[in-house]
Parts: structure tokens; sequence; C-alpha cells
């Protein structure tokens, strides 16, 4: 029987920094009793959904998935709210995270994604955080609060893009559809 090859150079640092990313702590500026979703645990469950919502995702959107947030292992989980309120914070935060995706070569990173791709990622990242903060805001009102911002934001962004309709039954399921539409109507 013939060795097989392998044909991938493994770069150490890639691997043990990618690797412990997943422990970094998301939420971090979210008072709460319980322990905080990880970058592991939020990679995994994002890669969960590309998988689960659409069938035909690409491989390369497979591994962004797994891969998109490891710069935090160096910067930290910035607060989207912080990014949002301070432009200058997060133009920063990007510039900071594309000298790490190159400085460890994390080539999913900077591998161009379809424009659909690309809004499928953002959709599941984005239904991640919902998904999470409705379980975490039963008990936390902070964590309720960013769970309907979570859902305002995916509906009012991916509504009418032809690959929502999957989030759409899983907002639904969740009854988190009809919570937004309540709050249309106020």
């Amino acid at each position: 029987m013939d060795k097989q090859e392998c044909k991938t150079t493994l770069n150490i640092e890639r691997l043990e920094t990618s690797w412990n990313a997943q422990f970094v702590s998301r939420f971090h500026t979210v008072a709460s009793l319980h322990p905080k979703q990880t970058v592991g645990s939020h990679s995994y469950g994002v890669a969960i959904l590309v998988n689960e919502l659409w069938a035909d995702a690409s491989k390369e959107l497979l591994q962004k998935a797994l891969y998109h947030d490891v710069p935090e292992i160096f910067l930290g989980d910035i607060p989207f709210t912080a990014k949002r309120n301070h432009p200058e914070i997060g133009n920063a935060f990007e510039l900071a995270e594309l000298a790490i995706v190159k400085r460890y070569e994390i080539k999913w990173l900077y591998a161009n994604l379809s424009m659909k791709d690309e809004a499928r990622l953002k959709m599941a990242d984005m239904l991640d955080l919902v998904l999470y903060t409705h379980l975490e805001g039963q008990t936390n009102k902070e964590m309720a609060d960013i769970c309907k911002y979570g859902a305002h934001h995916l509906y009012d962004t991916y509504s009418t893009h032809p690959d929502f309709e999957p989030v759409r039954k899983v907002l639904g399921y969740k009854h988190l559809l009809y919570s937004l539409m309540s709050d249309a109507n106020k």
C-alpha cells in the first residue's frame, strides 16, 4: 500500500493561535451570572448554522465561519455598539485584524467569498448572536435587549435577501419574528 503524503504545510503559530482563540470570552461588557459564550462556541454555532441553513454552502464559507473571530485572541471581542457608536474604533479594529490575519497567515480570512457567501456569513453570525442572547435573555434583560437588537438588525438588513428564508424560519420558530412584528405595530 502506498503511503499518502500530507499536502498541507503545518504552521504551528497559526494552529496555536487559532486553537487558543476558542477561549476568548464574548459579551464581556454584559453583567451575567452565567459563563460567557466563547469565540469557540460562537464559531462552532456560526459554522453549524451555515451548514444547516444552506445545503450548498461552500467549503470556503464554512472555513471562514470557523476562523472569522480568531483575531480576537489578540484584540478581544470589541462590542458591536462600540464599533457602531465610534467608527474610529471600528476602523482601527479592522486594520488590526488585517495585520493579525497576515501575520499568522490565516488564509481563510483573506479568501474572497462571493457576495452571496459574505451575506450568508453575516446572517449566520448575527443569527448565532440572536439565538445565544435569546437563551440568556430569559434571565438577563440586557441580553434580551441585545437579542431584540440583533433580530431587528437581521430582519432590517437581510429580509429581502434571496437567502434569508431559512433565517426567517428560525426566527419564526423561536417566536422572534412575531415579536419583531409586534414591535413594528407599537
